[in-house]
């Protein structure tokens, strides 16, 4: 899916640590680990923003084993509840996580992966690339079933709008499993830019020391993110090397919109509200920077290859090459093809405006 080599010589991760990985370190970390990977199976991946984690992720990827991605404030029972339910062979976690006494099978910086004692094989859809929770649906183990070409058309799109290169570097604000900060993630190892990878939060100190030092170009945010920003004051503290904010997860209230708009123009920053759902892959419509001050409120047009219309209903209707798969709420759905046929019926009401939703 991500050609690594193709950038073998570009900086793909920038560390806190100040050690830098290539594109061909990252490949080469790859082959090992999926030299201990076997079958056509899932993987239960209890994510942070280390490396551990993102060389695990790409790894399993690679060999085509399907990922579900879990927060790591999520409980062990929990996580080995939703292990069991899905059939999963392989668990992966930061080193000491887990209660169990089970050796691992490998190690990778600051994580484990773990073979899951006896295992049962499952059927799978060939499609089937990776399992993502919705927002608040951890509880009941229901998942978005995603395939590659989900994820790669998502990321192509933002590469194309965002008008992302080979210079980026944007920094890992958002939560790994959460759809937003993964879609970050796909779309900047995509074009062979660089991502500086650090755990801490925006409230931190440190968060911001490292986006200055390291020249952090583009800065990704929800609602929360930006109030919390506004309140004390980080908005006109962000590093001069920004040069791109986007916006999606919720609704942005209309006057921090149009301050952060005129903060934008001044700083000449690219200011891009968007709108997406999990079962779209992320990314669903954005707002161009030139109509983020007069179109407060609004979430733009649809992303590069998909199309956008309201329903009798006045529900938001979308379609393309990045709407999922469909659900899955055990093993027993991993087989399931392809139920939604490019077409999603989001659940949200919403018009259109001279194009713009």
């Amino acid at each position: 899916m991500w050609n690594l080599e193709r950038y073998k010589e570009n900086i793909a991760l920038y560390l806190e640590s100040g050690e830098t990985i290539s594109y061909q370190q990252i490949a080469q970390s790859q082959k090992e680990i999926g030299s201990v990977l076997r079958g056509r199976t899932v993987a239960v991946l209890v994510c942070c923003n280390t490396l551990g984690c993102i060389l695990c992720y790409l790894s399993l990827m690679r060999k085509d084993i399907v990922p579900l991605l879990l927060p790591a404030n999520l409980e062990e029972q929990e996580v080995l509840r939703i292990t069991q339910a899905y059939r999963a062979k392989y668990l992966c976690c930061c080193r000491g996580y887990l209660s169990q006494n089970w050796n691992p099978l490998i190690a990778i910086e600051d994580y484990n992966i773990y073979e899951i004692p006896n295992w049962k094989k499952t059927e799978m859809s060939k499609d089937l690339a990776l399992l993502l929770t919705t927002s608040g649906s951890t509880g009941d183990s229901r998942c978005v079933r995603l395939s590659k070409t989900n994820i790669k058309s998502n990321a192509v799109s933002i590469c194309q709008y965002l008008k992302l290169t080979q210079n980026e570097r944007a920094i890992t604000s958002l939560p790994f499993h959460y759809t937003y900060g993964l879609s970050v993630i796909h779309s900047h190892l995509l074009c062979g830019a660089s991502l500086l990878l650090t755990d801490k939060n925006i409230l931190q100190k440190e968060f911001w020391q490292f986006a200055e030092s390291k020249g952090a170009t583009s800065f990704a945010g929800v609602p929360f993110n930006y109030e919390m920003m506004n309140r004390f004051g980080l908005l006109e503290k962000l590093p001069k090397s920004i040069k791109i904010l986007t916006q999606a997860g919720g609704r942005l209230e209309p006057e921090l919109q149009e301050k952060i708009a005129q903060l934008a123009i001044q700083r000449k920053i690219l200011f891009y509200i968007m709108y997406g759902q999990t079962e779209a892959t992320a990314r669903i419509s954005y707002l161009p920077p030139s109509l983020a001050l007069e179109k407060a409120g609004c979430v733009g047009k649809a992303i590069p290859g998909g199309k956008i219309w309201i329903s009798e209903d006045d529900e938001v209707c979308y379609q393309g090459n990045n709407v999922c798969l469909g659900y899955a709420k055990s093993y027993r759905d991993l087989k399931k093809e392809d139920e939604n046929n490019g077409v999603l019926y989001t659940g949200d009401i919403g018009y259109l405006e001279d194009g713009l939703l």
